[in-house]
């Protein structure tokens, strides 16, 4: 009986300390935010405060991609630029994400994805039409 009563309370400090382990999960159960920004003045400007983002925006001329990011973001959040071209190819180059500068296809829309590593780091790219 002894043995099962010390077997109980090492089982109950498990299930507690795992449990005050999962209040702690920011990510995959953390908040998410939308943006769509105008670009303007041949930019596209966002700030990224959650550990998802997601920002669309349509792009006219060529263009710089520039992110402001909140101090509390840590690695491993996830950030996707979404951008759509007008009927001419546009260049876009990034200012606050790491990146090589992209060129976008004429009426086509591209998705970014960025990795919070100590900074935002492009990790794919695919043209989605």
């Amino acid at each position: 009986m002894k043995k099962f009563l010390i077997f109980a309370v090492m089982m109950t400090g498990m299930v507690i300390a795992a449990q005050s382990q999962a209040q702690t999960l920011q990510y995959p159960f953390g908040a998410a935010e939308y943006q769509s920004v105008t670009a303007t003045n041949d930019s596209v400007q966002f700030t990224v405060s959650n550990r998802v983002s997601w920002v669309y925006s349509s792009i006219d001329s060529t263009t710089v991609v520039k992110a402001t990011v909140a101090s509390h973001i840590t690695n491993g959040a996830i950030l996707y630029v979404e951008l759509a071209a007008d009927g001419t190819n546009r260049t876009v180059t990034f200012s606050g994400l790491t990146g090589p500068s992209t060129t976008f296809t004429a009426s086509k829309t591209r998705i970014l994805t960025f990795v919070y590593r100590g900074g935002y780091k492009l990790v794919s790219s695919a043209q989605i039409n």
